[in-house]
C-alpha cells in the first residue's frame, strides 16, 4: 500500500507606473515580488523590475508633410524575469524511500530500511533573464505596406537544469542553478495591401524570426588546458558529461561523424575498426584508429535558429482562397533508425519499408540489418522543411441571392491541411517533425447566417 501527497505556494505583489504625453511619448516601469515554495529556504522570493519607453515619431510635427512614411514608433525595454518551469514539489530536499526487501547476496533478505533516492539542493533558487530589445512599427504608403521589427538580446543566469551527477555519488543527477545563457535574435513581421480593387485583392503577411545562443559559463573556476596546438590556457572546462560548451549554442549536437555506409570492397578498411560492409563508417578525426570521445564533433543544433510563415490570401468577387507556407531551418534530428537494429526489420517485419543496405542495394542513407553502432547513438540529418500547411477556397453568395433566400450571409469552403512537405530529411522516416507521416487534411464547410 502506498500514498502520496504534495503542498506547494505561490505569491506575488506587482506595482506599475505608467506615463503618456501628447500622444508621442510613452512610459512604463513596473517592479514585482514574486515567491515560490519549490525553491530553497533562502531563495524563495525574487524581484523582477522592467522598465519601457516608445516615441511615436510619425506624431512629431516635422512628420505631417511625409507622404510615404505614414507611422512610425520606436521603442525600448528591458526587464528581468523569472522561471520556475520544470520544479517538482521538493527539489530543494533530499527524497527518502521506505523499503521492505533488500537485495543481498542474489537474493531478497526482508529487512525493513530507508534510502534517500534524490539529493538535496537547498540553493535552489529562481532563474533570471534580463532582456534588452528594440523595436519600430512603421507603415508605408497608407498602410499598404506595414509591420514591426524587433531585435533582442537577453542573459539568463541561474539555469535551472537537471545536472548528471558522476556515477560514484550515487545519484543519477540533481535539480540545480548553473550557468549563464545568452539569446539574441530579431523578429521581423510585414503585411501588405498588394492588390486592392473593386473585384480583386491581395493581400500577404510575412514573419521571420532568427534566435541564436550560447552558453557564457557554466559557473566553473578556470583551470588549465591545452589546445590543439599544445598551447596551454586558463579557461573554464566544458561539461562533456552533460554535452554543454563554453561558448557554444546550448542545443549543439555533440556526437561521431558519418560518412556513409561501408561497401563491398572495402572489407579491409572497416575491419580496421571491427565493422563489415553494410555498416556505417564513422570519421576517425584524429586518426589513431580508434573511434572514442576524442573523435566527437560538433555536427549542429537540434533547434531551429530559423522560423518563417508566408500567407497569401485572395478575394475576387464572390471567391476567396488563402495559401500558407511554414518553414524551420538550420537544423537536424536524431535518429537510431539508419542503423537498422532493430528487431522490426528483421523476420520479414520491415513495417517501414526501409531499404537497408544488401550488397546489391549499395546506398549510403541506411545500413544492413542489425549493424554495428559503435557511438550506440544516433545518425543526425537536417530536419529543417518548407511545408505547404494550408490552403483554403471559398464562395459567398452574392447580395440579390442572400436575399431572396432570406440570409446575411452563405459561404462554402474547402480546407486542405498539410498538404505537401520539401525537405532533405529522408522520406522513409516519414514527416520531419514526427516519427510518421503526417496526414493530409480535407474539411468543408457550410456558414449561413440568417
Amino acid at each position: 500500500m502506498s500514498s502520496y501527497d504534495e503542498t506547494n505556494s505561490r505569491t506575488g505583489i506587482m506595482g506599475r507606473v505608467n506615463y503618456a504625453y501628447s500622444d508621442k511619448y510613452n512610459f512604463s516601469a513596473s517592479i514585482r515580488r514574486d515567491g515560490f515554495s519549490r525553491f530553497g529556504l533562502e531563495n524563495i522570493y525574487a524581484n523582477f523590475p522592467s522598465v519601457s519607453g516608445a516615441w511615436t515619431i510619425s506624431n512629431e510635427d516635422f512628420m505631417q508633410n511625409a507622404s510615404t512614411l505614414n507611422y512610425l514608433k520606436f521603442r525600448l525595454s528591458y526587464g528581468v524575469n523569472g522561471n520556475s518551469s520544470g520544479l517538482q514539489a521538493y527539489n530543494a530536499y533530499a527524497q527518502l524511500s521506505n523499503n521492505v526487501f533488500l537485495n543481498y547476496d542474489g537474493g531478497y533478505v526482508p529487512t525493513p530500511y530507508t534510502e534517500i533516492i534524490r539529493i538535496a539542493n537547498p540553493a535552489l533558487s529562481w532563474e533570471r533573464t534580463g532582456s534588452f530589445n528594440v523595436g519600430i512599427d512603421f507603415g508605408l504608403f497608407g498602410d499598404k505596406l506595414s509591420g514591426s521589427f524587433d531585435a533582442y538580446q537577453s542573459e539568463t543566469r541561474s539555469l535551472l537544469l537537471d545536472q548528471k551527477l558522476p556515477d560514484i555519488t550515487g545519484f543519477e543527477s540533481i535539480k540545480t542553478n548553473i550557468g549563464n545563457l545568452q539569446n539574441r535574435g530579431f523578429d521581423l513581421g510585414l503585411n501588405s495591401i498588394n492588390v486592392s480593387t473593386a473585384d480583386f485583392v491581395w493581400t500577404s503577411a510575412f514573419n521571420v524570426t532568427y534566435r541564436i545562443n550560447k552558453i557564457t559559463t557554466l559557473g566553473n573556476d578556470p583551470i588549465a588546458m591545452t589546445d590543439g596546438d599544445g598551447n596551454t590556457e586558463m579557461r573554464e572546462p566544458d561539461d562533456l558529461q552533460n554535452g554543454w560548451f563554453i561558448g557554444e549554442n546550448k542545443d549543439i549536437i555533440w556526437d561521431w561523424e558519418l560518412d556513409g555506409v561501408y561497401q563491398v570492397g572495402e572489407e579491409a578498411e572497416a575491419a580496421e575498426y571491427g565493422l563489415f560492409p553494410g555498416d556505417f563508417r564513422f570519421v576517425d578525426q584524429d586518426g589513431d584508429g580508434d573511434i572514442d570521445i576524442d573523435d566527437k564533433v560538433f555536427l549542429g543544433l537540434t533547434n531551429n535558429p530559423w522560423y518563417i510563415t508566408l500567407r497569401n490570401d485572395f478575394e475576387y468577387k464572390g471567391f476567396d482562397a488563402g495559401v500558407i507556407f511554414l518553414a524551420r531551418l538550420g537544423y537536424k534530428g536524431g535518429t537510431s533508425e539508419p542503423f537498422n537494429n532493430s528487431q522490426q526489420y528483421i523476420k520479414n517485419h520491415n513495417w517501414y519499408d526501409i531499404p537497408y543496405w544488401t550488397p546489391l542495394n549499395g546506398q549510403n542513407e541506411f545500413a544492413r540489418i542489425n549493424s554495428i553502432n559503435l557511438g550506440g547513438g544516433n545518425a543526425w540529418l537536417s530536419q529543417s522543411y518548407l511545408r505547404l500547411q494550408n490552403v483554403s477556397v471559398g464562395y459567398s453568395l452574392p447580395q440579390n441571392i442572400l436575399e431572396k433566400v432570406k440570409a446575411s450571409r452563405v459561404r462554402l469552403a474547402v480546407n486542405i491541411e498539410n498538404v505537401a512537405v520539401f525537405t532533405p530529411w529522408i522520406k522513409e522516416l516519414g514527416d520531419p517533425e514526427s516519427a510518421r507521416e503526417m496526414p493530409r487534411t480535407y474539411s468543408f464547410s457550410l456558414d449561413v447566417t440568417f
